[in-house]
């Protein structure tokens, strides 16, 4: 059953608004005593009796809670420089699946998309929405507004997250290298760079910046799939993907 996201009354019942309360009332015809799933803030999973219904709200009775495991414990951030075309829209909706935390679009030097009109930044921001509740998360990553690399790498660097920057260039070492620190980390940030790459400046900057540099293997991925094949293997390390790998 899909779960829709609701928000707790003062009185103890559940409530759902906006396009998710037309999509209930219009397009699934859901009445009341129908039964409805639905996730919380919190992660907080509810299995509900609908208590009332129309194309604006719909109330809901709680009838039991499932408490946790929704949300990663691991902040996983992504700064993702800006593909060309429709590509962040595939990359918003997998990662959110994922469980990423935020989503940073930035501009990189090879960058062919040098900014996002608002209009592609709501898109985005609904396209989290709509993922977060297709997979029952309590709530959806942020994506934040455009920024440069540089802003977004030292803004990692300051609040102490663990960067990981991927470069197909990096031959040394891989996310396998870094496996300890991400076990233990509480925040991890994911630098992809777009179809370009990244210049040799870039990386130096990052390094400056305390990023562990990292390669993905011999074979390059695309700018869409990186961040998707990156924060698989990171989440599962972290033990967020299934059992804890020691």
């Amino acid at each position: 059953m899909r779960s829709f996201s609701a928000n707790r009354r003062s009185d103890g019942l559940l409530e759902i608004e906006g396009p998710d309360a037309r999509h209930i009332a219009v397009v699934l015809r859901m009445r009341p005593k129908d039964a409805i799933s639905a996730v919380l803030p919190t992660g907080e999973r509810a299995d509900c009796l609908i208590e009332s219904v129309d194309e604006s709200l719909v109330t809901m009775k709680p009838l039991s809670f499932t408490k946790g495991g929704i949300e990663a414990s691991l902040k996983l951030t992504l700064i993702q420089c800006l593909p060309k075309g429709q590509k962040m829209d595939y990359i918003v909706e997998k990662c959110t699946e994922l469980g990423f935390f935020r989503i940073v679009p930035a501009v990189s030097r090879h960058c062919v998309a040098r900014e996002a009109s608002s209009g592609k930044l709501n898109r985005w921001r609904n396209l989290a929405h709509e993922a977060a509740k297709q997979s029952g998360r309590g709530s959806a990553p942020e994506v934040g507004d455009v920024t440069s690399l540089e802003s977004a790498l030292k803004e990692a660097s300051r609040s102490r997250s663990f960067m990981i920057f991927l470069w197909e260039d990096e031959t040394k070492q891989g996310l396998s290298g870094c496996a300890k620190v991400i076990r233990n980390a509480q925040d991890v940030t994911l630098v992809v760079g777009p179809e370009g790459g990244f210049s040799e400046d870039e990386v130096a900057l990052a390094r400056a910046e305390g990023a562990y540099v990292a390669g993905l293997g011999p074979r390059i991925l695309r700018t869409e799939t990186a961040p998707i094949a990156a924060g698989a293997i990171v989440l599962y390390i972290a033990g967020e993907l299934g059992p804890r790998i020691e």
